[in-house]
């Protein structure tokens, strides 16, 4: 139980601002049950909204820009950047594509293997992107409330 949902239920005026159900990023678990068992194009456009968003900042926050796209996020590049321009997230797309424009020489592959074959590395490279992490980490664009106003506009 999330804790809107506990909040909800010790009282019975209104604390949350949207429905649990659209409670970002309560609700990822549910929306990763269902592409693992039936693949991105199986999600809604809002549940890819909130898986894209979801999977950066685990990403992002976990081993920075470099490890979003070693690992299988980084097949959502494309996605992962609509979702941002979706919910009006457009520093922390800007972000995403000077990250993309250091590690590859074009959008990044979505074949992890082909990804990583061709993923600038070294020094200056790690240097570009640490700075580039700092300034996700500031979180200029809150997202957490963006995605849940997009869910409570669009559905999940």
């Amino acid at each position: 139980m999330g804790a809107c949902e506990r909040a909800v239920a010790r009282s019975t005026e209104p604390l949350c601002s949207f429905p649990p159900m659209h409670s970002y990023p309560d609700n990822f678990e549910a929306i990763s049950e269902k592409f693992e068992a039936q693949g991105f194009e199986s999600l809604s456009p809002a549940e890819q909204v909130a898986y894209c968003i979801w999977w950066l900042e685990g990403e992002v926050n976990n081993g920075g820009f470099d490890q979003f796209f070693l690992n299988s996020a980084g097949g959502f590049y494309s996605e992962t950047c609509a979702a941002l321009t979706t919910i009006g997230a457009h520093k922390t797309r800007e972000l995403l594509e000077a990250a993309c424009a250091v590690s590859f020489p074009g959008a990044p592959p979505r074949d992890h293997k082909q990804r990583n074959a061709i993923q600038a590395s070294g020094d200056e490279v790690d240097k570009r992107l640490n700075a580039l992490d700092q300034k996700f980490f500031a979180y200029e664009d809150d997202l957490e409330l963006m995605v849940n106003k997009f869910l409570a506009a669009h559905g999940t």
